[in-house]
């Protein structure tokens, strides 16, 4: 959801910064250039901030699903060690599915890293499709465009 705010704001601080590049001239001679360059300046901490926040979830996030699978590996390790000493696993056997654990681990991390990417999709093709359904139609003369 802060991805999806932060798009728009940065959005926002991009259009006001490309009106102040289109209407340099008139901004001077309004004498506004200043006012409307701090708004726009404004909007551009605003997305920041708003970015920030979401890079700090997911740091937050990364942090605890790495301290989850630092622990799911210690324990991992002595239940083999224990399972071992017990007779009821051979090291060989240990060494085979601690290497496929090392797999399924990684195959759950790429699933979640395509959730991600899916969703950052949806969020661009969303926006998207707001920008250009409902733009609003400009007439010049007798001609629509």
């Amino acid at each position: 959801m802060v991805r999806k705010i932060y798009k728009k704001e940065r959005e926002i601080a991009t259009g006001a910064y490309n009106e102040q590049i289109r209407g340099l001239k008139d901004l001077k001679c309004l004498n506004i250039r200043e006012s409307t360059l701090k708004n726009a300046n404004d909007k551009y901490k605003q997305s920041l901030a708003t970015d920030l926040k979401g890079r700090f979830q997911r740091t937050v996030i990364t942090g605890f699903r790495n301290s989850l699978d630092a622990i799911f590996e210690f324990v991992f390790i002595i239940m083999g060690i224990v399972f071992i000493t017990k007779g009821w696993l051979l090291l060989s056997g240990f060494i085979v599915i601690y290497m496929y654990h090392g797999r399924v681990k990684n195959l759950t991390y790429t699933m979640s890293r395509i959730k991600e990417l899916t969703t950052e999709a949806k969020i661009s093709i969303t926006r998207l499709y707001e920008l250009t359904d409902n733009s609003p139609n400009e007439e010049f003369g007798n001609t629509t465009l």
